[in-house]
């Protein structure tokens, strides 16, 4: 898959249905375990484009604290930082 990095703000990750990964350059800003949740999700989204029952299955094979993850996540919003 491909992946490019992008100024999203509404979103940390995305997979288009030709597999390309955009990842918010926010990403920067969260917990590692964070960014490693969302990398995950988005590389299982080449394989299950949906949010079906096997795409979480497979998702929490492979990290299994996922549900507290996706919890955590919800408390961040990318933060444009100024007088740097």
């Amino acid at each position: 898959a491909d992946v490019k990095i992008k100024k999203m703000h509404s979103r940390w990750g995305s997979c288009s249905n030709l597999k390309i990964i955009s990842l918010s350059y926010y990403l920067v800003q969260l917990p590692q375990e964070l960014i490693d949740y969302v990398l995950l999700h988005e590389l299982v989204h080449t394989k299950h484009m949906n949010h079906s029952p096997k795409f979480w299955t497979c998702l929490e094979a492979n990290l299994p604290d996922i549900k507290q993850l996706r919890k955590q996540l919800k408390n961040y919003r990318p933060v444009i930082l100024t007088n740097l």
